[in-house]
């Protein structure tokens, strides 16, 4: 219930400019999807996407004069890293959130969470295949 009340205390903070992105994305991939429903509509919906937002990102294109939300604005520029090295677990529990350290409970916590959906992940693929 306390999620519920977090998630009605956001409700001011959305934008007109993504819901309505939203809105017509959705109904655009649902009546494609009814029109024909082989092709997976969200691989092109996503580089429509990518396309729009460089559109109306000033500092890619900035064709499009529109305040569209993206992880550019959220997070500034992120880096790539293909790989990173190994680090001993102790390492990485001290330098965990913002170098406080943390408990090997929240680094356990979050290691079975991703095993879990690695689990469903796995059987809803297996019965998808049968």
């Amino acid at each position: 219930i306390w999620k519920l009340g977090a998630s009605l205390k956001a409700l001011g903070t959305f934008q007109t400019s993504s819901t309505v992105y939203f809105l017509v994305g959705f109904f655009t991939m649902y009546f494609l999807f009814k029109v024909k429903p082989s092709i997976p509509w969200m691989v092109p919906f996503a580089v429509v996407s990518c396309i729009i937002g460089c559109m109306c990102d000033d500092d890619a294109l900035g064709l499009i004069p529109l305040d569209l939300p993206n992880l550019k604005s959220k997070y500034g520029i992120l880096s790539c890293w293909m790989a990173q090295g190994l680090r001993p677990l102790p390492e990485i529990v001290a330098a965990a959130d913002g170098g406080k350290g943390g408990s090997y409970g929240d680094v356990f916590q979050g290691a079975l969470s991703v095993t879990i959906v690695a689990v469903l992940e796995t059987l809803i693929s297996a019965q998808i295949a049968k």
